[in-house]
């Protein structure tokens, strides 16, 4: 991966200023160097200037960007990996077009001139781009499918800046960290923000599978070139299920294949359960025999978070160079300014700082890349919420009409309950907020505005409707932004993941439900080509998910600069929470004992604690 950045003049009569703009994106530059340490250059002219910070991974001595195609008509930026160019490059020469590089990048100008538009759809990597048309006079700038790479923009001064964080964009005079309420409220509400909103007032993510036009006339267009299209719901009877296990086996060895293209090492996140241990017995199937993987894992002083026994039997069983961590409250508190700081946004629980502690490790070890089994858990309903979908009963008691209702409008059926019934929510949340919230929160109440399209879980199954929300809400706005691009980027570190492979995906998608969830049998058909490749104790243990302590855990060791952060003054000096409600929530967590029963329930201090970091980090406006 690396860091991009851009500005970009909307109007016929706005121009570069060569020395003011070029200080500027130096600047922008400056901020994101973690995300391309390795180099740096920039482009100009007198409508576009734009900067890249380069990490060096494929075709180190001559990879480097911006690149233009031929007749220099075309300048692209990209952050990320095109996994399938040598691919792409072969049809690509059939068509009469040269390369003068082995990067992988330098396949999209050729790619853009053959399809226009639609490259975007041929492309199987990770990606976040901006390419400028000379001819068309556009700025198009896209996100990958899935979400992986990260994309904001705003627009100030009849210009659009672009960049890879949010923190590159704060340093362009005229943009301002203002708080956005609704990106508040998403944030209590769900797993995350939700893209295209922000934690910052007027500055916009690029949402995953989508991109935007910008052209001279100060117009803009945004279209959605790919999405998760999972099939109506029916009664899927006479399916070939060695069919599927062989496809998925095939696509998935093939994926992990082509994430070992680099020019570096590889290495891999070990969690010890499923997803990872099968994607490093892959890894390890693919590496030349003698080749000893680098793994790292993260342990917990909590017996009940620790994964070392599972890690340990991995590790042995595939004799990898194994990295441990161990994360107690101190290792936790130590890194939340910085996780923070990377993450942009406020967080709902620490774990943040585990996966920050595992990038530190890998760049300790001199890797630039590693492996992770992020994505099957959307994909093959390996959550808690697809077993309580098939238990209606339980599920649906005593819900009353409007929550129904507000169920429908939102998930496009009133028998579906993603994480709570947020009209019941609403309590809780006029508790934490201040009084001055409160009174106006009809104003910011994110269910009042966009959260998914509900068009597209329509007719779906209830286990579809789930993984299609999972992989939108959970997956592109959580656990690949703030957790892992963010926290591995924070130390040049670029993640790759097997299991967001275009083909992966879409044959995922496709799956008849009972291969997912089986007799109550989580991600059934990964379990069953697991039993082929890896111990059978990680086949059968029960899921754990990659959880670190909580605000409780935090609280109950009595830590001055967490209990300053929570203090009466503090809280009440934002004018966001309730301080009141703040200290009885204290009073609670303190109890010696008492933990937040997640998934169930909801760590309420740990996005106050966050916030405040958050506020005072950026230092954003006060309301």
């Amino acid at each position: 991966m690396c860091g991009i950045v851009g500005i970009y003049c909307t109007d016929n009569q706005a121009e570069i200023d060569i020395n003011r703009d070029s200080y500027i994106i130096n600047n922008m530059l400056d901020v994101i160097n973690h995300r391309g340490p390795d180099a740096r250059a920039t482009y100009l002219d007198s409508k576009i200037l734009l900067g890249f910070n380069r990490l060096s991974i494929i075709d180190i001595e001559n990879g480097m960007q911006p690149m233009h195609s031929h007749d220099y008509k075309l300048t692209i930026v990209c952050n990320g990996e095109i996994f399938n160019y040598i691919e792409l490059r072969e049809e690509l020469k059939k068509d009469g077009f040269s390369f003068k590089t082995n990067s992988d990048i330098e396949v999209l100008l050729p790619l853009y001139q053959k399809y226009q538009y639609d490259f975007l759809n041929k492309i199987n990597g990770q990606f976040a781009l901006a390419l400028y048309d000379r001819d068309k006079e556009i700025l198009l700038i896209a996100r990958d499918h899935f979400g992986i790479c990260p994309l904001f923009f705003t627009k100030v001064d009849n210009k659009v800046v672009i960049a890879s964080e949010i923190k590159a964009l704060l340093k362009y005079p005229g943009i301002d960290a203002n708080l956005d309420l609704v990106g508040l409220d998403q944030l209590l509400t769900f797993p995350g923000v939700i893209s295209p909103r922000t934690m910052f007032k007027n500055i916009n993510s690029v949402e995953a599978g989508k991109f935007y036009i910008f052209s001279k006339k100060n117009d803009v267009k945004s279209i959605q070139y790919w999405d998760y299209n999972f099939p109506k719901e029916t009664a899927r009877t006479g399916y070939n299920y060695k069919d599927y296990l062989a496809q998925l086996e095939n696509k998935l060895l093939k994926a992990v294949n082509i994430r070992t293209r680099a020019d570096v090492p590889v290495g891999m996140y070990l969690s010890g359960g499923l997803d990872s241990t099968l994607i490093l017995s892959f890894l390890k199937k693919i590496l030349k025999k003698n080749e000893v993987i680098k793994t790292f894992s993260i342990d917990f002083f909590d017996d009940i978070l620790s994964e070392k026994y599972f890690q340990d039997i991995a590790a042995n069983y595939y004799k990898t160079q194994q990295n441990n961590f161990s994360m107690g409250p101190q290792e936790i508190i130590s890194r939340l300014n910085r996780v923070i700081f990377h993450s942009e946004t406020p967080l709902k629980e620490t774990f943040n700082t585990s996966a920050l502690a595992l990038s530190e490790m890998a760049h300790a070890q001199g890797l630039k890349v590693v492996l992770a089994g992020q994505g099957a858990d959307e994909l093959f309903a390996g959550y808690v919420g697809y077993l309580f979908d098939s238990m209606p009963n339980v599920r649906q008691k005593n819900i009353n009409e409007n929550e129904k209702k507000l169920q429908k409008k939102i998930w496009g059926s009133e028998d579906f309950i993603y994480e709570k019934l947020y009209k019941q929510y609403e309590i809780t949340k006029s508790d934490l907020y201040s009084k001055q919230l409160v009174e106006n929160f009809h104003e910011f109440n994110c269910l009042n505005y966009p959260i998914i399209n509900s068009s597209n879980v329509i007719g779906k199954s209830k286990l579809a409707r789930r993984s299609y929300i999972d992989l939108k809400l959970r997956l592109a706005e959580h656990l690949l932004s703030d957790h892992g691009d963010r926290m591995a980027m924070a130390n040049s570190i670029e993640v790759r993941y097997p299991f967001l492979d275009r083909e992966v995906v879409e044959l995922a998608v496709m799956m008849p439900d009972q291969l997912k969830l089986n007799n109550l049998i989580v991600k059934y058909i990964l379990k069953e080509l697991a039993k082929k490749y890896i111990p059978q104790e990680i086949v059968d243990r029960e899921k754990q998910g990659f959880a670190a302590g909580g605000s409780p855990y935090l609280l109950q060791n009595k830590n001055e600069y967490i209990q300053d952060l929570l203090s009466y003054s503090n809280i009440k000096k934002h004018n966001i929470f309730n301080p009141d409600f703040v200290e009885k929530l204290k009073l609670k967590y303190s109890e010696p004992g008492f933990k937040v029963k997640v998934p169930f329930d909801n760590d309420l201090l740990m996005p106050i604690i966050t916030y405040t970091i958050w506020h005072e980090t950026f230092n954003v406006k006060s309301l």
